[in-house]
This record gives structure tokens, C-alpha cells and sequence, in this order.
């Protein structure tokens, strides 16, 4: 079942956190590490953290015990630097799986969806007759990630694919935008598989939506894909986007400060698409 699943994760992630104390590391094949087991320690606990959060309302003193065990020992992903993050190499046969598909496989029904776009955009989200779906939390406010997130089309402009096309009827769409550049066209994509701003969203989460995890987790998930993407530079928005133009969130009720924390979550996940559905599931947030 899957409270007895979920809690042998907790205690195996646990008990390797106990085993690499200590260890002098790997000396070669570690792609994400490099041998580094403080590094994996650190990654042990912040994957603890994901899953003692993820079953807090429904195994409350289990969740509780592993989250206190983590933030007492301050030894989790702290920075940009301690993300896991597995890198593909340059090589076709051993490319990131969107590359090999877009320029190996000539796919080219992979796309942005509208809503992903319109969010970023900082409008408010409309079905196909233009009917307000959902309001936008971050009203006018263009994401600095949507360049490198998307491709302009054809025309220049970023326009999503609309949800739930076919395949067939996707690769006949022209208007669509593409997955950035650093995404599609980078051999050796860095695959994140946990994130510092990760992390921080998870505190944000544990002490009642706090405004400054929450804003230095949106800042961390900025500057990493910032380095993913040497065509374009955001370091100058980076910290006019946090502090001038993102809501500050400290007075706001607690409903609206768990849709502004949870949809940048949702937007900082791209790339992380089964984690992003794991935690809308777990959420309802966003509600678009």
C-alpha cells in the first residue's frame, strides 16, 4: 500500500544518508557528483524532504519526524551549486531526450502548450472563445524565463500549442512554439533532478507560505536557467522580476499565498513535468 511504500522510502533515503557518512566517494561514473558524497548526502535528505512534505496530511507523525530530522541536521541542497543534475553527452546515441527527438527523430510535434506561454506572457488564461478561464496571479508581468523556455515562431511571436492535440495534427501546426534552444538544440541538456529553489519552495511551503523562501526560490530557479542558456542573458532582470515586480506575498490571505508560491513552483518545475503533475495532484494549485 502506498503508506507502507512511502514510508520505506523515507527510511531507505534515510539510511543511505547514514552509510555515506564518512565515505571517501566514487572514483569514476559518478555523472552528477563527481565522486562528492557529501554532495549526495545533501541530495539524500532534500529527496526525504520532497516525499515527508508530499505525505504530511495523510501520514502527519511519520512526515513530521522526517522533516524535523532534516532541518535540524541543515544538511540539504543549499544552493545552486548542490543541485543533482545529470548531464547528457554531446554524442547522438547518448543525447537529452529532446534533442534526439527534434534532431534526430525530425519530430516536431513537441511544443510549449498555450497555457504555459499565456502564464508567462502575464495574461489571464482564455478557452478558444476567449472566455476567462482563470485569472492570471502575476497580471502583466512577462517572465523573463519565456525566451528561454520557448522559441518565437515563424512570425516572432510566442504562441503556444493548444492542450491535447494529436501527434499528427501537432506536427501541422506552424504557428507553435518550440521548446527554447537550450533545450532543444543542446545535446548535453542538464536534466535536473532536484533543484535548490526546489528546496526553498518546500520551506516557503513549511512555515505558512513565507515571502522570503518563496521569493529566493524563484530567484534560484532564474539563475539556473540562466546558465543553461548561453543565447540569452537575464542576470540584469533577475533581481528587478523578484523584488520589484513579483507581489509581495507577507499580507496576503492564505489562500492567495499558496496560488502565487505554488504556480511559480509549477513554472520553476519545467522540464520536471511528472513532478509538476505530482504536485498539482497533491496541490489542486495551479487551478488552471
Amino acid at each position: 500500500d502506498q503508506e507502507t511504500i512511502h514510508e520505506d522510502m523515507l527510511n531507505e533515503l534515510e539510511a543511505a544518508y547514514d552509510q555515506l557518512e564518512g565515505t571517501e566517494g566514487f572514483t569514476s561514473g559518478d555523472r552528477i557528483y563527481n565522486g562528492n558524497t557529501d554532495k549526495w548526502q545533501k541530495f539524500a535528505n532534500s529527496l526525504r524532504l520532497r516525499i515527508a512534505v508530499k505525505v504530511q496530511n495523510t501520514m502527519p507523525q511519520v512526515a513530521q519526524t522526517h522533516i524535523d530530522d532534516v532541518l535540524n541536521s541543515g544538511d540539504y541542497i543549499k544552493s545552486n551549486e548542490d543541485n543533482a543534475v545529470f548531464v547528457y553527452g554531446t554524442a547522438d546515441k547518448n543525447s537529452a531526450p529532446y534533442y534526439y527527438g527534434v534532431n534526430v527523430d525530425n519530430r516536431r510535434d513537441f511544443a510549449v502548450s498555450n497555457t504555459l506561454v499565456t502564464l508567462l506572457q502575464g495574461n489571464d488564461i482564455m478557452d478558444i472563445d476567449y472566455n476567462i478561464v482563470e485569472e492570471n496571479p502575476f497580471d502583466s508581468i512577462q517572465d523573463p524565463r519565456l525566451p528561454i523556455y520557448a522559441k518565437t515562431n515563424e512570425d516572432g511571436n510566442y504562441v503556444g500549442m493548444p492542450i491535447s492535440k494529436s501527434s499528427a495534427v501537432a506536427a501541422q501546426l506552424d504557428f507553435k512554439s518550440y521548446p527554447g534552444a537550450a533545450i532543444d538544440d543542446k545535446p548535453d541538456f542538464p536534466e535536473v533532478l532536484m533543484e535548490y529553489a526546489e528546496i526553498k519552495f518546500l520551506l516557503s511551503e513549511l512555515n505558512d507560505w513565507d515571502n522570503s523562501h518563496y521569493k529566493d526560490a524563484v530567484r534560484a530557479n532564474l539563475n539556473r536557467w540562466n546558465s543553461v542558456d548561453e543565447n540569452h542573458d537575464i542576470s540584469g532582470e533577475i533581481d528587478d522580476f523578484v523584488e520589484n515586480k513579483l507581489p509581495d506575498i507577507s499580507s496576503m490571505s492564505n489562500d492567495m499565498k499558496k496560488e502565487h508560491v505554488l504556480t511559480q513552483k509549477y513554472i520553476a518545475l519545467y522540464m520536471q513535468g511528472n513532478l509538476a503533475f505530482a504536485e498539482y495532484r497533491r496541490t489542486g494549485q495551479p487551478e488552471f
